[in-house]
């Protein structure tokens, strides 16, 4: 991982989130990036710079952020 970085461009290196209309809105105007074009670029999403202390919900993928940790 230190090597080569996150090779977040490999979808099954993603980790699926919960993240809270409010919070996603905030993140994408400082981009600036609508919802709906942010939902169309699945294939290569934007880096979401999200405020101090938000925390999403993952659905799986845990082992990763654990690996990502280290």
């Amino acid at each position: 991982f230190e090597g080569e970085g996150c090779i977040r461009e490999e979808p099954s290196y993603r980790i699926p989130a919960i993240i809270d209309n409010s919070v996603l809105e905030e993140a994408l105007e400082k981009i600036p990036l609508t919802t709906k074009a942010f939902k169309a670029k699945v294939d290569n999403p934007p880096f979401l710079n999200l405020r101090n202390g938000v925390k999403l919900e993952c659905l799986h993928g845990q082992h990763r952020v654990l690996a990502a940790k280290e």
